[in-house]
C-alpha cells in the first residue's frame, strides 16, 4: 500500500498522539511533529511531505500568518488547518492564506482519513457552509482608497483582537474596558471600514497585516 507522509503542527502532545493513532492501518503516516512554527519550517526544508496539518493557534500565539509563508515556499504542499478555533475570522483567514480546507478537532477517524486523502489529491475541501462563512473574502476588492481609513489606536487594538477570534467579552477583559464600550468601538470600526460584519472586518485587516502583534 502506498503511504503518504504527514506532519502535524500542534503544541498539544495528546492531539498529536491522537492523530498518530487514527492514522494506524491507513495509507497515512505521521512522520513529523512540530510544536512551533520554527520547528515546522526546519522540517519542511529537510523532509519531503505530502500533507501538513496545522493549528490556528499555538498557546496564545496566532500562527495563521505562517500558513501564508508555507504556501509561498512550498506551493504544492497541501495544508489543512486542523483546529478547535473555528470562528468565522479563523476560517476566512485560513481560506485567504491558501489552506486546502479547514477541519475541526471533533472530526471522526473516517472523516479525518478521507479529508486528508482528498487534500493530498489536491482537492479543494472548502464546504459550501465554510464558503458561505468566508465568501466575503472573495467579494471584498482591493483599492488604494480602501486602506485609507482613520482608525483610532483603540480601534486598531480591538480590530486585532477581533481578528484573533475574540468575543466582545474577551476583548473587554483583555483591554479592561466595558462590554458596551467594546460593542460601540466594533460598530464604529464596521462603519468606518464600510463592512457589515466582523468577518469582513477581519478580511480587511488581514490584507493590511493588522493581526500581527
Amino acid at each position: 500500500m502506498l503511504r503518504h507522509s504527514v506532519m502535524i503542527l500542534n503544541d498539544l502532545k495528546l492531539v498529536r498522539l491522537g492523530v498518530a493513532a487514527m492514522f494506524q492501518e491507513s495509507s497515512l503516516m505521521l512522520v513529523a511533529e512540530a510544536e512551533t512554527v520554527a520547528q515546522a519550517r526546519d522540517i519542511l526544508q529537510t523532509q519531503p511531505l505530502d500533507l501538513l496539518l496545522m493549528e490556528a493557534r499555538v498557546g496564545n500565539q496566532d500562527i495563521l500568518p505562517a500558513l501564508q509563508e508555507f504556501k509561498r515556499d512550498f506551493p504544492q504542499l497541501p495544508v489543512i488547518v486542523f483546529s478547535s478555533h473555528d470562528s468565522p475570522t479563523v476560517l476566512a483567514r485560513s481560506n485567504h492564506y491558501g489552506a486546502s480546507g479547514f477541519m475541526r478537532m471533533t472530526v471522526d477517524r473516517d472523516a479525518l482519513l478521507r479529508i486528508c486523502q482528498r487534500a493530498i489529491g489536491q482537492e479543494n475541501l472548502w464546504t459550501s457552509e465554510d464558503l458561505r462563512r468566508v465568501s466575503v473574502s472573495h467579494t471584498l476588492q482591493s483599492s488604494d482608497t480602501e486602506y485609507d481609513v482613520p482608525l483610532t489606536k483603540r480601534e486598531v487594538q480591538i480590530l486585532r483582537l477581533l481578528c484573533h477570534g475574540n468575543s466582545n467579552k474577551e476583548i473587554a477583559l483583555k483591554l479592561e474596558i466595558s462590554g458596551e464600550t467594546v460593542k460601540e468601538h466594533v460598530q464604529h470600526i464596521l462603519r468606518k471600514l464600510k463592512v457589515s460584519d466582523r468577518t469582513q472586518a477581519a478580511i480587511w485587516a488581514t490584507r493590511l497585516g493588522l493581526f500581527y502583534d
